[in-house]
Formats: C-alpha cells, sequence, structure tokens
C-alpha cells in the first residue's frame, strides 16, 4: 500500500499528526514551513480548523517527509468524509477520558494526603495538649 493510499485512510487531522510524526517537525517548525502560526497547526491536528488555503503546502511538506509525491487534495479540509467528524470526536473524547483518569487518580493521592496530614495535626495537638497538662512529660 503506498503512502497515499494508507494516508488516505486516515481523518485529516490524523493525517495532520502522521506528517508530523514522519517529518520529525514540531508544530511550531510546521507552521513557519507552511505561513501559519503554531496554533493553527494544533488546530487542524485536533480537527478544529480548515486546511483549504494551505492544502498546497501541507502537501509539499508532505511530498518531502514521506519521500513520495502527494496531492493537495490530501491535505484538504474540503476532503472530509462520513463519519471523519465522529472519528476526530471519539479521538478527542479518549483523550479526555484518560486525562480525566488521571486526574481521579490524582484528587485520590490528594486525600490520602490530607487526611494523613489531618492524622499528624492531630496527633501534635494532641501531644502539645498533654504537655501542657504534665509539662514534666514534654
Amino acid at each position: 500500500m503506498s503512502v497515499r493510499e494508507e494516508l488516505a485512510g486516515l481523518p485529516l487531522p490524523q493525517r495532520i499528526q502522521a506528517l508530523l510524526e514522519k517529518s520529525g517537525l514540531t508544530q511550531k517548525e510546521l507552521a513557519a514551513r507552511v505561513g501559519v502560526d503554531r496554533p493553527r497547526v494544533n488546530a487542524w491536528a485536533n480537527g478544529r480548523a480548515t486546511t483549504r488555503k494551505h492544502a498546497g503546502r501541507l502537501a509539499e511538506v508532505a511530498s518531502e517527509a514521506f519521500g513520495e509525491k502527494l496531492p493537495a487534495d490530501l491535505f484538504s479540509s474540503d476532503r472530509q468524509r462520513p463519519g471523519e467528524a465522529e472519528a476526530v470526536l471519539a479521538a478527542t473524547l479518549q483523550r479526555l477520558t484518560v486525562g480525566l483518569e488521571d486526574l481521579t487518580g490524582l484528587l485520590a493521592e490528594q486525600r490520602q494526603l490530607v487526611a494523613q496530614m489531618s492524622r499528624l495535626v492531630a496527633a501534635l495537638e494532641h501531644r502539645e495538649a498533654a504537655t501542657r497538662a504534665d509539662p514534666e512529660q514534654g
């Protein structure tokens, strides 16, 4: 299967991600090569913006990275297929779910630390009260 065929089977955001990975470019570097700012590339990679005006330059950069002449329409958001938006939403939902699970774990750890600190404070208060009651024990 050719690179063109492989990329054509991916939603546009995943094609942008594949380009970043294959080229070794950061979003900022790709933005400079295409003539846009980094937030624009990030929006492309997350399916929040169209690439219409920049598809030709994206195809040039991709052709260099993949070593194969790739057409501009491969990087045009006009090419969106049925189900592509749903795929992007599903991928975004998956990332959010993982992030939420991470936050839930951190919250549980934080609660454990607060409980430990509460026990330490209570022990210190008990010790201080005992010391006040019998200064010779302290």
